[in-house]
């Protein structure tokens, strides 16, 4: 809401004269000297006074006063924020003027914040010589003189006729809203007042039966040869033609009917007055008769409705009122007027193509019913028992995809279809987290309480199906779905920029069974495409060399590429954090103390101030700190066939010497992530391995990052007890949903995210501190770096800031305190450890170590499963399916997009990376390249075949 100001030009004088050209003036004039007592509705209370103002000449006119505070109406045209009802008046007349319909004329019109309280002031003058319809003694009887109601009517009708004509619907048209004045002769003038309910239709004639219905019922003492008349004036007819005796017998149609009850009281009390009378006994069949009438009489109270059609509008129903709320969740500021109409309009035909398949289905069993089961009661039975299963579905879908949305900010997608596969893990985690049986106890309550209303006013369509009519529903029933796939795509929500818009656009059925078709997407088949040897040499120029013709893998020489390291690192220590954004730790920015002890751990340690995940989900960041590749689109590695000995930071340890092993707090078969490891000759060690004894506390999840990181200090201590080096990656779970962790460990209640950050960083700071202690602690390299963000949700389509994580090399003993201000990806930190480490492997890798002279441009690589973002020089290139390409210009600062012409350069980087890496694990260019190690890991000779 925002405050505003209108003066009439013509008038601004004479308010200056009467000391009342401004807000405050007006406000306090004639303050208590009500027209019309105020009414209390609406939060607030409006009313009326009446004045007069000097005018120039010396004479006086009147002037009405209309005052409210705190009386509001909502309005989509705002985003549904509260406004004042006088806005909405003050709109419609100026309306009214602009197109020439008799209306009050303005003066002024103001609204103001006053004490934390919204005032409005509306001020019109006098309709001098007019008198409201219903006051005007003998205009609507037969009393008037026929030539001077004909007048009458003409003028009334010819007012009507423009306000409907200009697309406007009066809405309130009460006798006492239309005023007239009778002029020179039979002439007469009318005017239109009270317009806070008006509003612009698209359908004149629906608005002139809503209208003159309001008039017939409301105008007792006018003949129905005068109606007739009236009516005929407004239609511009002699005779009444078909069209309008259609409209006359809407417009007289009763609106109350009596309601069933009385129908049935009516009959009980005629049985109850037989009863009465001796010598009279009711009989079995008049007993039977009376139900029967009762049940006749019901049913005549009901409106007939053909099934299909009933669970189509209450599936679309519902699914607005979704749509109305995920729109409110996002907050209406975070779209413009254009995007949001494009939402709820992008809307209505994805959900309207997404019920084609649906209600197909019912569509066919209508066909195939015999007409004697459609009208019994047994199936009336299993119609409404029906009802109500599909209605508590639809629920129970709106509030899974509401949690959903708070989760990930989309509509149903992938993800959820992933999650379809762990049930045990997804179930357990809904259970631990929301209150499930109170959710479904309110879903199965309001779904009944729905249908119980619905079966009040409606009754379900029985009456027998000709051959042709099942024809068409059988034939109905095939085209739908067909034309569903013909005429929707979900490519179709890329109409907005706005990533909030689109998601907001789209269905969540309609998503997830895209999502089974586009769960592997073939980048040369979706994506735009450059020649291989063009996308080759595009690579190389960046210092990516991949090449199968290479013989040699050359071993780092002295300090090249260490950084700030005093000396190389034997052991390696990585801990893949969940979901944690940068935004939450101190070191970057956060005032609220959520990580003492990262912090801490980056003071003393190698801070990266610029890193960036390639994903939002675990698998995409094991994907891209094992293998140190652009994420392919569709699925991550991880989580695909084939995806064993391939070239990863473990697999080129392995052979060359180290022992290397995976930790999870969860169960490894989770995304695939046990066969992912193995396949690649790490020893995988999961919860199902841990001592009970060793577990304080676990969700579904996996178990407290506590006791994950005990149970990995003893394969740390196992691993140093051999001949090897180590290298060990540690994966936290407690960073995730329901956040639940043991009592007594921070200052915070368990139940939050903050909370569970908090949580975490405990676990991890008490962790280092038992490994200072350990004999191997000074010659190994921690490594703490997240997964992915907590939350992706922005406006853009790939939000650069929700892929800002952050990464802490410590080693006390082995580099100095410094940060690292280059910007870089998560796939650049394999070959930075392997060449860290004095070990072979590192050219194989996409990525790139980010210690190393370089004079190329830094870049990030920044993805979700079908959007491929390249990130570089404060622009950012997204390539997306259909060969589409879209860039945007990022603030350094703000990280606010904007969209801009693209660099046809960085389009043709983004696409050597993207379209290689596809490529090359299509075809086993990311399989590991045979080395031959010596008998040191940390002094061999390695030649490639």
């Amino acid at each position: 809401m925002f405050e505003t100001e209108y003066i009439n030009e013509n008038w601004r004088q004479t308010l200056q004269s009467n000391h009342a050209a401004n807000f405050d003036a007006l406000w306090q004039l004639q303050q208590d000297n009500w027209f019309e007592a105020p009414n209390q509705r609406r939060g607030g209370w409006s009313g009326v006074c009446k004045t007069t103002l000097t005018m120039p000449d010396g004479g006086e006119t009147g002037i009405f006063i209309k005052r409210q505070e705190n009386h509001f109406y909502r309005s989509w045209r705002h985003g549904f924020q509260l406004r004042p009802t006088f806005e909405r008046e003050y709109r419609n007349i100026m309306a009214f003027h602009r197109h020439g319909v008799p209306t009050v004329e303005l003066i002024y019109f103001g609204c103001r914040k006053v004490d934390g309280k919204w005032r409005a002031i509306l001020v019109t003058r006098e309709l001098q010589g007019y008198r409201p319809l219903e006051d005007a003694a003998g205009l609507m009887s037969s009393a008037l003189p026929l030539a001077e109601r004909k007048a009458l009517f003409a003028n009334l009708a010819a007012s009507l006729r423009k306000m409907h004509g200009a697309g406007f619907q009066h809405n309130c048209l009460y006798p006492k809203h239309l005023f007239v004045r009778r002029e020179a002769g039979t002439a007469t003038a009318s005017c239109f007042i009270d317009l806070e309910k008006a509003r612009k239709t698209m359908r004149p004639e629906r608005a002139a039966i809503k209208d003159l219905g309001i008039m017939h019922r409301h105008t007792e003492n006018c003949s129905k040869t005068d109606r007739l008349r009236f009516f005929l004036a407004y239609r511009q007819e002699t005779k009444l033609s078909a069209a309008s005796k259609a409209m006359i017998k809407t417009i007289t149609r009763p609106k109350t009917r009596a309601p069933v009850s009385a129908a049935r009281e009516t009959v009980t009390a005629d049985q109850t007055a037989q009863k009465m009378q001796p010598g009279k006994n009711v009989s079995t069949n008049n007993a039977a008769s009376m139900n029967a009438a009762i049940n006749q009489q019901g049913k005549l109270m009901l409106s007939s409705v053909r099934y299909p059609l009933f669970l189509a509008a209450m599936t679309l129903t519902l699914w607005l009122i979704l749509r109305l709320g995920l729109w409110l969740e996002v907050g209406p500021e975070e779209l413009s007027l254009g995007e949001s109409l494009r939402v709820f309009g992008l809307g209505a035909w994805f959900d309207f193509w997404t019920l084609a398949w649906l209600v197909s289905g019912f569509l066919l069993i209508s066909a195939l019913l015999g007409n004697r089961f459609r009208a019994g009661r047994i199936a009336h039975a299993i119609r409404w028992a029906v009802a109500w299963g599909a209605v508590a579905a639809l629920l129970f879908g709106i509030v899974s995809e509401y949690l959903f949305w708070q989760e990930f900010s989309t509509r149903f997608n992938f993800i959820a279809l992933d999650y379809l596969i762990y049930t045990h893990e997804v179930i357990g985690n809904i259970r631990e987290s929301y209150p499930v049986m109170w959710i479904f106890a309110a879903i199965g309550l309001l779904a009944s309480l729905i249908v119980w209303v619905c079966s009040r006013y409606l009754r379900f369509a029985d009456n027998p199906h000709s051959w042709q009519q099942r024809a068409f529903l059988g034939a109905l029933a095939l085209i739908l779905p067909l034309s569903a796939n013909l005429f929707a795509n979900l490519d179709q929500t890329a109409l907005s920029g706005n990533a909030y818009a689109q998601e907001l656009g789209a269905n969540g059925l309609f998503n997830l069974a895209a999502a089974m078709r586009r769960n592997d997407l073939d980048y040369n088949r979706f994506y735009a495409t450059i020649p291989q040897t063009e996308a080759d040499a595009t690579l190389a120029a960046l210092g990516v060399r991949r090449r199968p013709d290479m013989h040699k893998v050359n071993l780092p020489a002295g300090n090249d590429g260490m950084g700030p390291f005093i000396k190389r690192p034997k052991n390696l220590v990585m801990i893949t954090v969940e979901s944690l954004s940068a935004s939450y730790l101190g070191t970057y920015g956060n005032q609220e103390n959520l990580t003492p002890e990262l912090d801490k751990l980056a003071k003393q340690g190698l801070k990266f101030e610029h890193l960036y995940a390639t994903g939002t989900r675990t698998v995409r960041g094991l994907e891209a700190l094992s293998l140190g590749t652009p994420p392919i689109p569709g699925q991550a590695i991880v989580r695909r066939p084939d995806n064993d000995h391939l070239a990863t930071l473990g697999e080129y340890l392995e052979i060359q010497g180290y022992a290397t092993e995976f930790v999870y707090g969860g169960y490894g078969y989770f995304d695939n992530m046990n066969a992912y490891f193995e396949g690649n000759d790490f020893k995988v060690t999961d919860r199902t391995d841990f001592d009970a004894q060793s577990i304080v506390m676990e969700n579904v999840w996996g178990v407290a990052d506590e006791s994950l990181f005990d149970n990995a200090m003893l394969s740390l201590d196992r691993a140093a007890a051999g001949t090897q080096p180590f290298f060990v990656q540690i994966m936290t779970t407690s960073n995730h949903r329901p956040f639940t962790f043991p009592d007594g460990r921070i200052d915070m209640p368990a139940g939050s995210r903050k909370a569970a950050v908090k949580y975490t960083d405990y676990a991890i700071g008490r962790f280092i501190e038992q490994a200072r202690s350990e004999p191997w602690f000074d010659d190994t390299l921690f490594v703490i770096v997240a997964d992915h963000c907590a939350s992706v949700a922005g406006k853009s389509r790939l939000p650069v800031a929700k892929y800002h994580i952050p990464m802490i090399f410590y080693a006390p003993a082995l580099l100095k305190p410094a940060t690292h201000t280059r910007m870089a990806s998560q796939i650049d930190v394999p070959p930075t450890l392997l060449d860290l480490l004095g070990v072979a492997g590192a050219e194989h890798f996409f990525g790139q170590n980010m210690f190393a002279a370089d004079t190329t441009a830094p870049r990030a690589f920044v993805s979700n499963y079908q959007s491929l973002g390249y990130y570089k020089n404060d622009q950012l290139v997204v390539l997306l399916p259909k060969q589409q390409v879209e860039a945007y210009r990022i603030d350094p600062q703000t990280y606010e997009a904007e969209p801009a012409e693209a660099d046809r350069q960085m389009v043709k980087e983004a696409i050597a990376y993207y379209q290689t890496a596809a490529n090359a694990f299509k075809h086993g260019g990311l399989k590991e390249l045979p080395v031959m190690a010596a008998s040191s890991p940390l002094d061999v000779a390695v030649t490639v075949n």
